[in-house]
């Protein structure tokens, strides 16, 4: 089921696990692509890939985040014509491996959560979209009704329209927020990246990048989002990073793929 809080009216649908904290330690396999997957960061010739200006920054700025991050380590990573993929490695909580040992059991108890958050996300978002509309349409009622007693007013006293009280200014006293409004604010709030989080990793890398570009005059741009997956198995972290080590050389063949 998907995540339409609001109807999608506030935000885009995530595909993340909502009741996983992205802080935790796990491996996590990290895909971003460009902005219209352009070829912004080069090319791949005879199986190698050829950096472009802009795709030594995305390497660089890649090869930075453990010296501005604690707790983080870096493996597998390559740069593409049109994405880069990584693997982030967080040690933010307990050093002797007893965490990541647990990671499928962990992933597998927070899918089931994501599960039942989204049924009751779906049910508070339809509840709420009906106290909206009910609230809306009580607003409409007493603002019509306050328009026929102001008209009336204004006729007996004189007073200039709108200024049933002799308000020189003539400002109509303000609504007070709604409470999808309000819902909207603490749920933004809610959902904002937290410091150390792979959120927050990624959005200072794609800004580094992105501002250093722009300084030297390159042409550049990222998708807006990007893809992480929490690696669960050291048979899953094999496959995973043996795809981004052989990514060059299977290009013709990759989902990202175009000339």
């Amino acid at each position: 089921m998907k995540n339409n809080l609001y109807r999608n009216k506030y935000r885009i649908p995530s595909a993340r696990l909502q009741n996983w904290d992205y802080r935790w330690d796990a491996n996590y396999f990290i895909t971003i692509c460009t902005a219209k997957r352009e070829h912004y960061f080069g090319n791949v010739k005879e199986c190698i890939m050829q950096l472009s200006q802009v795709g030594v920054l995305a390497d660089v700025f890649w090869h930075e985040i453990k010296n501005h991050t604690k707790n983080v380590e870096l493996d597998a990573f390559v740069v593409m014509p049109n994405h880069v993929h990584g693997i982030l490695v967080l040690n933010n909580k307990k050093q002797d491996g007893e965490y990541r040992t647990d990671v499928a059991h962990h992933t597998d108890v927070a899918h089931r959560r994501d599960v039942a958050h989204r049924r009751d996300v779906a049910h508070r978002t339809d509840v709420a979209h009906r106290t909206d509309v009910a609230h809306r349409m009580d607003v409409a009622h007493r603002t019509d009704v306050a328009h026929r007693r102001d008209v009336a007013c204004n006729v007996s006293t004189g007073n200039p329209p709108g200024n049933p009280n002799g308000n020189p200014n003539g400002n109509p006293t303000e609504n007070p927020p709604s409470n999808i409004s309000i819902q909207k604010n603490e749920f933004m709030a809610s959902i904002s990246p937290k410091s150390g989080s792979v959120s927050a990793i990624i959005r200072s890398y794609k800004s580094a990048v992105t501002k250093h570009a722009r300084r030297l005059g390159f042409e550049f741009g990222w998708q807006e989002r990007f893809n992480d997956h929490i690696i669960r198995n050291p048979a899953e972290y094999k496959r995973i990073f043996d795809y981004i080590i052989n990514n060059p050389k299977n290009w013709g063949k990759d989902k990202f793929f175009n000339k």
